[in-house]
């Protein structure tokens, strides 16, 4: 679990220096960090299965409590047996968040992101800081703006201008 809310701390950090730049509106933020959940615990189950494993045969055996389990009648080969049980356990659900559930969280970020690219540039404004729209068209400035994000204070705005090119004529007067 603190893996877990590094590694999402992590994605939450890189996704907020997007909103924060303007790629991205704020509302995208969230949406896509929860959807990298099920990922990061495909990558980290496995991690956390050998941490456990590991840690806790380590205790039993520093603690004498291995030598009173074998002592009781409990074998190797049951230990390994309930081991390997939980492992194939933890196998199948990291199998299924790879195979089934990563695809369909991958597809349904890439749709966000692209929902998010493609939205309103009023989604996307920072007060006090120049931004330029994707096709770089357009430049913008709000000075300020309510909690709302309904009202604008002190706007700027520039767009260049697309100059047309002259048609091209021939010597015979056609147009080509």
């Amino acid at each position: 679990i603190i893996l877990l809310f590094v590694f999402m701390c992590n994605q939450f950090a890189r996704y907020l220096s997007f909103v924060a730049s303007g790629k991205y509106a704020a509302w995208v933020l969230i949406h896509i960090v929860l959807l990298q959940v099920p990922v990061l615990l495909g990558l980290l189950l496995p991690l956390g299965l050998f941490l456990g494993i590991m840690l806790g045969f380590g205790r039993l055996y520093a603690e004498s409590e291995m030598t009173v389990l074998y002592a009781c009648g409990f074998s190797t080969r049951q230990l390994t047996a309930i081991t390997m049980g939980f492992a194939c356990l933890i196998m199948i659900v990291v199998a299924i968040l790879s195979l089934w559930v990563k695809p369909i969280m991958s597809l349904r970020s890439k749709e966000l992101l692209s929902v998010a690219k493609s939205g309103n540039v009023l989604e996307t404004i920072v007060p006090g800081r120049f931004q330029v729209t994707n096709n770089g068209q357009r430049v913008y400035y709000v000075e300020k703006l309510s909690h709302d994000r309904k009202r604008m204070k002190n706007v700027f705005m520039a767009q260049t201008s697309v100059e047309k090119p002259a048609p091209n004529t021939s010597a015979g007067g056609s147009k080509n």
